[in-house]
């Protein structure tokens, strides 16, 4: 009889194995969670256009928590400095921090943020599109951290603007902090950014109880957004395209870094299965999202 159980046993995890082994299923169903859908979601595609597209303007009208984002977005864009600061800060970051983790192209960042400011609230024009909470809230981590990093110098030219540099810091990290999870409810590359941002923040400055969740939050979100996987691809691709997917694999590969800098230096396990991932490395060439290497 007990040998009867053991082979029942080895072949429940000979099963499991092979369960463990088979391609994730394209659709999913959730009867058994009320409310749950009762068939398989249709219309799922894994072609690189679907998965890279702006979620925002897929998201804007099926999402309903997106349509009551405008809130917190009204919310994160008070904190915004004047154009003048924030170009200084952002002059800063590239000058001082984004060697160190190259979550961002440069020049693609340095033109999205000014449509910020282009931003008029209430406004229906497609001039000034509702900017995105990932967004603002990526941007406003970047002038938070720009603000710890800043030379003497800039700290002068900061202060002739009447900016308190500690007060805006800290109240930029606490609105951050308090909002984190509706800004990565939003299930965007940009709320996967300020993850890495805010977390690599904490990490630094001592304070690794923060850093810790907040980067596994990203992993998470990233790994949501298939961020990990190489997008199937047939032929040529859009430089729009390239774009997008040089993007994801710069988020990814920052997620990777903050993950296993936080694994080894305070001994907690790896959170990322290095089978499960087959997402090109970087590009060292590669100037812009939208540019190919020469």
């Amino acid at each position: 009889m007990c040998k009867l159980k053991r082979q029942s046993s080895i072949a429940d995890l000979s099963q499991a194995f092979e369960l463990h082994d088979s391609v994730t299923p394209d659709t999913s169903m959730t009867t058994a969670l009320p409310g749950g859908q009762k068939e398989p979601a249709t219309g799922v595609s894994d072609k690189p256009e679907h998965l890279v597209r702006d979620r925002r303007e897929q998201h804007y009208t099926a999402n309903p928590l997106l349509q009551e984002s405008k809130s917190l977005t009204a919310e994160l864009l008070s904190l915004l400095p004047s154009r003048d600061v924030a170009a200084l800060l952002v002059d800063t970051y590239f000058d001082r921090i984004h060697w160190f983790t190259l979550i961002f192209h440069q020049q693609d960042f340095r033109e999205n943020w000014k449509k910020l400011y282009d931003y008029i609230p209430g406004s229906t024009e497609a001039a000034s599109p509702h900017p995105h909470p990932g967004m603002v809230s990526t941007f406003l981590v970047v002038i938070a951290i720009a603000l710890q990093y800043a030379g003497s110098h800039r700290k002068l030219v900061l202060r002739s603007h009447n900016v308190d540099l500690s007060a805006l810091k800290e109240n930029i990290l606490a609105l951050i902090r308090s909002k984190l999870l509706e800004i990565v409810s939003f299930q965007s590359i940009e709320a996967v950014q300020t993850c890495v941002l805010l977390g690599t923040y904490y990490l630094y400055h001592g304070s690794p109880s923060l850093a810790w969740p907040v980067c596994g939050c990203g992993l998470r979100l990233a790994q949501a957004l298939k961020l990990h996987r190489r997008l199937p691809t047939t032929g040529p691709i859009s430089q729009q395209l390239q774009g997008q997917i040089e993007t994801r694999k710069r988020c990814w590969w920052a997620i990777y870094e903050i993950e296993t800098f936080c694994s080894i230096s305070y001994g907690y396990p790896h959170g990322i299965v290095d089978t499960d991932c087959n997402v090109e490395l970087l590009n060292p060439l590669a100037t812009s999202g939208g540019q190919p290497p020469p």
